[in-house]
C-alpha cells in the first residue's frame, strides 16, 4: 500500500470524528426548538465537536511543528550576535553540516558551510542530522558525498564557547558490494559505501544532473563479464 493511498484512508476515517458531531448537535438543536426533547442530542454532539476540536487543532499544531522541523535554515555567522561554540569536523575541506536545534519547543534544522572543516555554532544542544562533503574530480566536475548523522538520543551535543565538538564524518570511504542469489537466474548488488563514524554516504553531481551510475562485474581473470547501471540509485 503506497503512501498516497495510505493517506487517503486515513483521512476518510479522520473526517467523520471531526465533523459527524454536526448531525446530532443540529437535530438536537431543532428538537429543543419544537420542543420535542433533544437536550441528550444536543449535550452529545457539543462535547464530541468539543473534543474534535482539540484533536483538529493537534493535529494542525503537529503538522506545522513537522514542516517547520524539515525545512532548512542557512546559519550566518555575521549576522548572529548572540555566543558561539566551535564544531571541528575530521574533514578538512569544503563541506555542509546540518543540525538539529533542541533550544525550544519547536526543534528546527539549520545548515552551517565550512570550507576548513570548522564550523561556527551558537550555543546550545543539538543532534547532528546530515552532513555533505564537496569535491572535484580530474574533470573538474563537482561532487557531493552525503551522509544521515542522526541515529539516537546518544548523538546529542552540547555546544559551548568553552567545550569545543569534534565530529568525525567524511572520507576516506571504504567501499563493500554484497552479492545476494535472486529468483531464477537473478543476482542483487549492493553496493554500501561507508566513512569516518560508520556512517553511509550516497554521491551525487553537485554542479549538473547525472546519468544513473553504472558498474562491472569482473571475473577472475580481468576481463568484465557484466555491464549494467543501478536502476534505483
Amino acid at each position: 500500500m503506497n503512501a498516497s493511498l495510505v493517506a487517503a484512508v486515513v483521512l476518510l476515517l479522520l473526517v467523520p470524528g471531526l465533523l459527524g458531531w454536526i448531525i446530532p448537535l443540529v437535530f438536537g438543536i431543532k428538537r429543543i426548538r419544537n420542543k420535542t426533547g433533544g437536550v441528550v442530542l444536543t449535550v452529545v454532539g457539543g462535547v464530541w465537536g468539543g473534543l474534535a476540536l482539540c484533536f483538529g487543532c493537534l493535529i494542525a499544531w503537529s503538522a506545522v511543528m513537522g514542516f517547520r522541523a524539515m525545512r532548512v535554515e542557512d546559519f550566518d555567522p555575521a549576522k548572529y550576535q548572540g555566543k558561539t561554540g566551535r564544531i571541528a569536523l575530521s574533514h578538512k575541506a569544503e563541506s555542509e553540516l546540518v543540525l538539529m536545534s533542541l533550544g525550544d519547543m519547536s526543534p528546527k534544522r539549520i545548515r552551517f558551510k565550512t570550507l576548513d572543516g570548522v564550523v561556527c555554532v551558537p550555543e546550545g544542544k543539538y543532534f547532528p542530522f546530515e552532513f555533505t562533503a564537496f569535491a572535484q574530480d580530474q574533470a573538474g566536475r563537482k561532487w557531493k558525498a552525503t551522509c544521515c548523522l542522526i541515529r539516537g538520543a546518544e548523538d546529542e551535543i552540547a555546544v559551548s564557547a568553552e567545550s569545543p565538538q569534534e565530529l568525525a564524518v567524511g572520507p576516506p570511504f571504504t567501499a563493500k558490494v554484497a552479492v545476494t542469489k535472486q529468483s531464477g537466474d537473478g543476482v542483487g548488488f549492493d553496493l554500501k559505501v561507508t566513512g569516518q563514524g560508520g556512517h553511509s554516504y550516497s554521491f551525487r553531481r553537485a554542479d549538473a544532473p547525472e546519468a544513473p551510475p553504472g558498474f562491472e562485474v569482473v571475473g577472475p581473470d580481468g576481463k568484465a563479464i557484466l555491464k549494467d547501471k543501478f536502476h534505483f540509485g
